[in-house]
């Protein structure tokens, strides 16, 4: 309803950016909701407007993992890869929503398959493909663009000191990387909050996030209530970190 009421007035597309709704805490969303409904005349309220937008995306995820893990590993795992970004429930079911997981799958898929093109010495096409996949995230989710570039970063380092090309500029490179992405994830959530300190918000946010995931355990085993009623307080976040990091290779 932002978006068909803002593709109606007289204001830019960019307003989302400058101004906080609830309905989009980062503007970009709506802002590309409202060019769509913008192109295809907001006569009448159109949400699958977003949603075919979002499959479209989710599509083209399939279609540039593909491409990536092909360059990276091999046709013959390309298949299955590809298989899997198209069937995953979550990528299903968020690729028919007015959400930005969609769009943050292909931002993602597009920075690794220009990393993969950069590899083979196609700078141009390479960082084509990664400035993408950054300026998409920053437009729907700048937090999630620190991510992808600490993924590219990542590789980019470890791949360096394989063939003993570790140096300190890429050290120095990384540590700006991570400041700027976290003023950026600070900003957002000052944004967010309406004034609120970002920091506060954050250690906020990993405190309930903690003592949910905690209650969630406890809910689903007897085995892990019977743990906690005898245990102390602060042994029961550690309990449950090791319990998650060895839940993959339990029967």
């Amino acid at each position: 309803r932002d978006a068909w009421n803002l593709a109606r007035s007289d204001r830019p597309i960019w307003w989302p950016f400058q101004v906080r709704y609830g309905s989009d805490q980062y503007g970009g969303i709506l802002a590309l909701n409202s060019l769509a409904y913008r192109i295809a005349n907001p006569d009448i309220h159109r949400p699958l407007v977003m949603v075919v937008l979002a499959a479209a995306a989710s599509v083209a995820a399939v279609l540039l993992g593909w491409a990536f893990v092909e360059r990276a590993i091999g046709a013959t795992a390309a298949r299955p890869a590809a298989w899997i970004l198209a069937l995953f429930p979550d990528a299903v079911l968020l690729g028919a929503t007015q959400m930005r997981e969609p769009f943050l799958m292909s931002a993602v898929a597009a920075a690794l398959l220009g990393y993969a093109l950069l590899r083979e010495g196609r700078r141009g096409a390479g960082a084509a493909g990664i400035g993408l996949g950054i300026l998409v995230a920053i437009i729907v989710s700048p937090p999630f663009s620190l991510i992808i570039i600490a993924i590219v970063a990542l590789a980019w380092i470890w791949e360096a000191r394989q063939h003993g090309r570790w140096t300190g500029v890429v050290l120095i490179l990384l540590a700006v990387v991570l400041l700027a992405g976290t003023a950026l994830t600070i900003f957002a959530a000052d944004r967010v909050t309406m004034g609120s300190s970002g920091i506060s918000v954050i250690g906020q946010w990993l405190s309930e996030s903690a003592a949910f995931q905690l209650r969630k355990l406890e809910a689903a085993s007897g085995w892990a209530r019977e743990i906690f009623d005898h245990t102390p307080g602060w042994a029961h976040l550690p309990l449950a970190t090791f319990n998650g990091l060895l839940q993959p290779f339990l029967p």
